[in-house]
């Protein structure tokens, strides 16, 4: 255990009798407290005064040395900032900044860390803690031992040790950084804290020990982060990373663990899942754990475990960085530049948006100049007069010309935001490569090529080419017109994993049509579909997904987005295993699971403009244009969904 004298013991001893006595109060330090003025921290006094106005905005002025924290209190070390009634509800932010020889013990107590408990949106970020130590009984973890409701912990890691100090067979929901964190969010952490448990105690985990959001909640996310520490306890629902993952709305994505897990029940990234979590792009070091399986993760050899092709769908440009062959992955610290380059991204994807806009404008007004071209024409102009028509007609040319010129400005904006890249060493990340994509840039002819593989497509009855939202596109005209893409997609198979994405315009808001459907003609409600579908014959419609597997029936998830008559509109439809995802317009509108994943059993067929089924067709089909068309073997990230949304050529699409 650390010795070391401190001549401030009773100083800190008043600062904590005046917090539980609710006596007036001022921070030692500079500042006011608030977002725009935060209290600035400079030694572990200050630390601690962070208990006397929890929901206050501070920041870190400096590497604070913390170890004379193991005399505070009679060795029972650092108060927690918040605990079970008094939440911690502010901010806090260390600029990058480091806490050094943390020491808390507690071994009776709820809620031991750095934080006991963060609440209703509080904030931690951009912090370290090195050579921490907590020891407590429930709820344990060196950085926050509980974080509930909104809060966030973002860009922060730790080292030291973690030790659940009561014996039992009841759980602990302690971790190396956090303890249990619900309807919540960790982000870019990572720890390297040894946790042991006495006994079997149980729910316990390399970075965070318990993560809960279940059906209804909202979600829990830990998301990039990674852990290296030893975690030990001859409880159940012990893992490397993630103790017990609790609910469909809890997620772990693009994380690992490489640590020695030690125990009865060990798991090499994650103990235990309950009621369907959704455990997705993550691994574990099969060989440095100890551990052959676990509750979600995909195990690898630990020379896996450092080439960077192991990580599918991880950001190396901004969020990770690995050593070829040498390093496990490791995260990146967020530069100036990055943070350049991500603000110049951001304004160039507002700016594309703009331009789609005043691209349906400048399509409508269009449509009504030559309206008035066709009255004029007509002689007919009731009670109207000649030159009010005229007038009119003029206005909207105006309009036009206005539109044109935005338009025009807009172009050589963003033109100039991508040379500003070019000039950061910026380049684009490649597009993810599809199993076929089907692009309709012919202009003419019975075959729609398949530029990323060998299933072209065969026109049938007679769609029409035309333009398109990138370059050509092909317009369907509801009836028994459609595009017959074969059965040549062995790669999907059985598989669980797949994403179709398309571009598409219908002509009506108040009617079903598929999109693209990949179905088996022998296969009882087999199929993947994207459409326009209405619920009632009324009102408008909405886009939908589809998803059929023989004997579970047809379950479709449905968006909040409406259909438009005229409007541009991407969809994509992902299945990650038993999770499904739509996604309009890059943004994710609604995700569902099934514990039978839809799967289909032999090559499918994939049509498009259409529907078939048990061999009949075509059926319910589209009644618009359709352009851009892609099939994936595997269930594109969010970001990649995104980056093919904001596509604007074609130049920029081709994943070559």
């Amino acid at each position: 255990m650390k010795t070391n004298a401190n001549s401030k013991m009773v100083i800190v001893s008043v600062l904590v009798l005046l917090v539980l006595c609710g006596s007036a109060w001022a921070f030692s330090g500079s500042g006011s407290g608030t977002e725009a003025d935060p209290y600035v921290i400079t030694d572990v006094y200050q630390l601690q005064e962070m208990q006397n106005d929890l929901a206050a905005s501070y920041v870190l002025g400096n590497d604070i040395d913390a170890s004379g924290t193991v005399s505070w209190n009679s060795s029972a070390g650092f108060e927690p900032v918040g605990n079970d009634i008094d939440y911690f509800t502010g901010s806090f932010d260390g600029l990058g900044h480091t806490i050094t020889g943390l020491y808390i013990n507690k071994p009776l107590a709820r809620g031991v860390g750095l934080f006991g408990y963060l609440r209703n949106g509080a904030e931690v970020k951009n912090v370290g803690l090195i050579d921490a130590e907590a020891y407590g009984k429930y709820y344990v973890g060196t950085l926050a031992g509980n974080s509930y409701y909104g809060s966030l912990i973002h860009n922060c890691y730790a080292m030291g040790e973690v030790a659940i100090s009561a014996d039992g067979s009841n759980d602990a929901k302690s971790g190396g950084l956090v303890g249990s964190q619900g309807y919540s969010t960790i982000s870019k952490c990572y720890s390297a804290v040894n946790v042991t448990a006495l006994s079997s105690r149980y729910q316990i985990g390399g970075l965070c020990g318990y993560s809960r959001a279940r059906s209804g909640d909202p979600p829990a996310l830990i998301e990039n982060c990674y852990s290296t520490g030893t975690v030990t306890s001859n409880g159940w629902k012990v893992g490397g990373l993630l103790g017990d993952a609790d609910g469909e709305n809890s997620t772990v994505s693009k994380c690992y663990s490489v640590g020695l897990v030690n125990g009865s029940h060990k798991k090499g990234l994650v103990g235990y899942n309950f009621r369907n979590p959704n455990i997705r792009d993550s691994y574990w070091d099969v060989q440095t754990s100890g551990c052959s399986s676990s509750y979600g993760g995909t195990g690898k050899q630990t020379a896996q475990m450092m080439q960077q092709a192991t990580f599918v769908n991880w950001d190396f440009e901004q969020i990770w960085d690995i050593v070829e062959n040498e390093t496990y992955p490791f995260l990146r610290p967020r530069s100036p530049r990055a943070a350049a380059v991500r603000e110049i991204l951001d304004a160039i994807a507002g700016k594309s948006e703009l331009l789609l806009d005043i691209e349906a404008a400048l399509e409508h007004e269009q449509a009504a100049y030559y309206a008035l071209e066709e009255l004029l024409e007509s002689g007919d102009y009731g009670n109207l007069w000649k030159g009010d028509i005229i007038k009119a007609q003029q206005k909207i040319h105006s309009a036009i010309q206005h539109e044109r010129q935005s338009k025009n400005a807009l172009e050589k904006s963003i033109e100039k935001l991508y040379e500003s890249l070019e000039d950061l060493g910026w380049e684009p990340p490649p597009m993810p490569e599809p199993i076929a994509h089907w692009t309709f840039d012919e202009g003419s002819g019975t075959i729609a090529e398949d530029s990323a593989g060998s299933n072209d497509g065969t026109l049938i009855n007679g769609p029409v080419w035309t333009t398109g939202q990138i370059d050509g596109a092909l317009y369907f005209s509801g009836g028994d017109d459609y595009i017959d893409c074969g059965n040549s997609f062995a790669s999907i198979t059985g598989s669980t994993t797949k994403t179709i994405t398309a571009w598409a315009k219908s002509d009506v808001s108040d009617r079903s049509g598929r999109i693209i459907t990949l179905y088996r003609r022998s296969d009882s409600y087999s199929a993947f579909v994207i459409y326009p579908r209405e619920n009632d014959g009324v009102n408008p419609a909405t886009w939908k997904g589809l998803y059929a597997t023989p004997g579970n029936g047809h379950k479709l998830i449905d968006s909040a987005v409406s259909v438009t008559a005229g409007e541009w509109i991407h969809v994509a439809l992902v299945q990650d295993g038993p999770h499904v995802h739509i996604y309009v317009n890059g943004e994710l509108e609604n995700s569902a699971s099934d514990a039978a994943a839809p799967t289909i059993s032999n090559p499918p067929n994939a049509v498009i403009g259409t529907y078939m089924w048990y061999g009949h067709g075509p059926s319910a089909s589209f009644l618009g244009t359709i352009d851009d068309v892609r099939l994936y073997n595997r269930a594109l990230s969010a970001e990649e969904i995104r980056q093919l949304y904001n596509l604007t050529n074609s130049d920029d699409r081709k994943w070559q």
